[in-house]
C-alpha cells in the first residue's frame, strides 16, 4: 500500500496513478511500425522519458513537437514494435475513433506537476508500476470511466481532472462526452 508524507492510505484508484503535465521534446516516426511514434517526454525528471504512442494517424509530427500533454508514468515498461515505452499519453477519442485530440493541461501548470481528481479522499502517494500491474489499478480507472465532459473537461467517475491541488482543469480542445485513454 502506498501512502503519501502524512502517512494516509492512498485509496482513491486515480491517485495511485501518477499522472503528470509532460512536454514532447523530441518526435519521431518508429522504424517498424506506421502507426506509432517514438517520443521523449519532459514530465519533471532528470531525463526525457520515452514513451511510444499509436497517434500517427491522428497527428504529424509538426503537432507533436513541443506539445503539452498528461502522461501516465509509473507504468511497467512495454515493449511495442521493439521501442520499450516508459508510459502513456491520454487523449480524448470521438465516439467513432475518427478524432482523436490530446488532454490539454492548464498552460501555467509546470513540468511535473500531477494531475488528480477536484475531489476524492485519502493519500496522494502514487502506486509503483509493479503494484499499478498487479492490482491492476489502470483497469480499475478505465472502467470507473475517463472521459470529457460537455465543456471538454477532462473527467474521471464524474470529476474534473486538475493539475495539482486546487489547480486548474485539464481539457480537450473540441471533444465532448468522449472517451480518454
Amino acid at each position: 500500500q502506498a501512502s503519501s508524507a502524512s502517512g494516509e492510505e492512498t485509496t482513491c484508484d486515480f491517485a495511485k496513478l501518477d499522472i503528470r503535465v509532460g512536454e514532447l521534446v523530441e518526435v519521431w516516426n518508429h522504424p517498424e511500425s506506421t502507426k506509432l511514434y517514438c517520443e521523449k517526454i519532459s514530465c519533471g525528471d532528470d531525463e526525457p522519458r520515452e514513451v511510444c504512442s499509436g497517434l500517427r494517424d491522428f497527428f504529424t509530427l509538426e503537432q507533436m513537437t513541443n506539445k503539452r500533454v498528461l502522461v501516465c508514468c509509473n507504468l511497467k515498461p512495454a515493449k511495442m514494435a521493439n521501442f520499450v515505452s516508459n508510459g502513456m499519453v491520454l487523449c480524448a477519442k470521438s465516439a467513432d475513433g475518427k478524432t482523436v485530440e490530446f488532454i490539454d493541461p492548464p498552460s501555467d501548470a509546470p513540468l511535473g506537476t500531477r494531475i488528480l481528481p477536484q475531489n476524492f479522499s485519502g493519500g496522494t502517494e502514487p502506486y509503483t508500476a509493479n503494484q499499478v500491474k498487479k492490482k491492476k489499478v489502470l483497469e480499475a480507472v478505465m472502467a470507473a470511466g475517463m472521459a470529457t465532459d460537455a465543456d471538454f473537461v477532462a473527467t474521471w467517475s464524474g470529476e474534473k481532472l486538475v493539475a495539482g491541488k486546487g489547480g486548474e482543469v485539464c481539457r480537450a480542445s473540441s471533444l465532448a462526452n468522449a472517451h480518454i485513454s
